[in-house]
């Protein structure tokens, strides 16, 4: 077991905690995962010998931790998706911290989910039945954007 990533480990709950305790806002909680949900992950990953793993809503990376170091065991990796920025630079942080950033892969998806973001704020203020249809085509088309950016990275390994 490595000591100094249990020591993180109990830092980011620590601070996940805190955090999403004073925070009402639920894009700026962290939302992490629980200690026995990431040492449930840890045994999935390597029970299956799950040597590439994808992750949705990286956060500040506590539960990617646990689901690089049982990819790490099994000589595999986490590719892991997140598009706030100042998430991204905290779960970045810590994946440095820990030493296990050679196995993960972390991907920004800002700009996607900005677009989405203005299309619904402009539905919900001026909705009409022909934006609904194209906020959902929209939603849609980034969605399938989204699918086959991830099946480049995997589709050939």
């Amino acid at each position: 077991m490595d000591s100094a990533l249990e020591t993180l480990k109990t830092e980011l709950e620590r601070f996940g905690e805190t955090n999403d305790a004073a925070t009402k806002e639920r894009s700026r909680r962290m939302l992490n995962i629980t200690r026995d949900t990431g040492d449930f992950l840890g045994v999935l990953v390597r029970a299956t010998a799950a040597r590439r793993v994808l992750e949705i809503g990286t956060s500040n990376g506590y539960s990617t931790l646990w689901l690089a170091d049982a990819a790490r065991a099994i000589d595999g990796s986490v590719t892991t998706v997140e598009f706030a920025e100042y998430k991204v630079e905290l779960a970045s942080n810590n994946f440095t911290r820990s030493g296990l950033s050679p196995f993960i892969s972390l991907i920004i998806l800002v700009a996607s989910a900005l677009l989405i973001l203005v299309d619904f704020n402009y539905v919900r203020k001026h909705a009409t039945e022909d934006d609904v249809v194209w906020l959902a085509t929209g939603i849609f088309v980034s969605i399938i954007n989204i699918f086959l950016s991830l099946l480049s990275l995997f589709g050939n390994r």
